[in-house]
Parts: structure tokens; C-alpha cells; sequence
């Protein structure tokens, strides 16, 4: 058979382009050519390249994480619930393959994860200033109890900048790009 997408015309033309395969494919075929009275066979093969490798449409760098109320917002605060899609294509989707995500290194801001479909998702959560560690003190909000000040304990949040290289795979190729997400406190 011949690839998909090529077709043989009479005067013994392959034309067309092939479509799209997930992996490298090898299609063998016989062309008869013949003049009226002489027949000829004659076997041939042609290899169609697959797994053409993925590339991201989300820019690399820090996500705009911009909605209805802060357009072009280059930052998040901490508590706020954040949703993101991060994009790529692949030209071998068409051909059965699906793309998986993944962080390879760095981290999400605390409360913060991906999906293998790369959507970040999650509640931020407060980043723990640990230059100062946990402080106590003392409340009197529990006066019904024998103890008339309970102890407290109190940390400080920071603001932050969480960066970390997302990949992307079709099943035989992966590609990387550097992101990030600011967390101001």
C-alpha cells in the first residue's frame, strides 16, 4: 500500500504528501507498468519520518496569570486561586499521540500543581519567611479555660519568584522551556 496522502497516477507519478504517522513508518508497494502487450512489475518502498517533536505555544518566562479584573497581571497574590494552561503543539496529535506534562525541575508556588494536560492549578499559599522563623506570643482569646493567656504561634510570608522548566512529550520526543510565577505578599 502506499502512504496515506500519496496516490500514483497513470503516468506513474507518486504525488501528494503523507500524512501524519507517530512513528517512523515503511510502506512497500508493487507499481505494474505495462505498454499494451508487455507487463512489468517492479517492488519499491518508501519511509514516512514520524514523531516530529512538540513545541510550546505558551511563551517561555513569567506567566501572565491576567483575568477579567488585572489585565496583564505579571504576578499572584498569595491566597489567590490561580489557573493556567500551559500550551504546545504537535503536528503527531493527529496521528494518535498525546502530549504529557510534567515539571522536570524548580517547584510551583505551596498549593500550586500541574496536570499531566499542563494545567496549573491550586490556591497560593503563603510562602514562610524563614529569616525570621516562627515568632510566639501570647492571646487571651480562650478565657473560658484555666489558662488565661494561650500561646500563640506566628510566621511571616515573603514574596517570591518560583521558577521551573516544564516538558512536554509526545510519547518519543520532548522539549523544555523555563517558566515562572511571582508570588507577592
Amino acid at each position: 500500500t502506499l502512504p496515506p496522502g500519496i496516490r500514483l497516477t497513470s503516468t506513474g507519478l507518486l504525488q501528494g504528501t503523507p500524512f501524519e504517522v507517530a512513528t517512523r513508518s515503511l510502506y512497500e508497494f508493487v507499481i505494474r507498468a505495462s505498454d499494451g502487450v508487455v507487463i512489468a512489475d517492479r517492488s519499491f518502498s518508501l519511509q514516512v519520518q514520524g514523531a516530529d517533536a512538540p513545541s510550546f505555544t505558551t511563551a517561555a518566562g513569567q506567566l501572565d496569570l491576567s483575568d477579567s479584573t488585572r489585565v496583564g497581571n505579571k504576578w499572584v497574590l498569595d491566597g489567590s486561586y490561580i489557573e493556567y494552561q500551559i500550551q504546545a503543539t504537535d503536528t503527531d496529535t493527529a496521528a494518535g499521540q498525546t502530549l504529557v506534562y510534567d515539571i522536570k525541575q524548580g517547584s510551583l508556588p505551596p498549593g500550586v500543581t500541574m496536570s499531566t494536560t499542563g494545567l496549573i492549578s491550586g490556591t497560593v499559599e503563603l510562602t514562610e519567611d524563614e529569616r525570621y522563623g516562627v515568632y510566639g506570643g501570647w492571646d487571651n482569646a480562650y478565657g473560658y479555660d484555666d489558662v488565661t493567656y494561650d500561646p500563640t504561634a506566628r510566621t511571616k510570608s515573603r514574596s517570591q519568584n518560583y521558577e521551573f522548566i516544564v516538558r512536554v512529550s509526545d510519547g518519543s520526543n520532548t522539549v523544555e522551556q523555563v517558566n515562572s510565577i511571582f508570588v507577592y505578599t
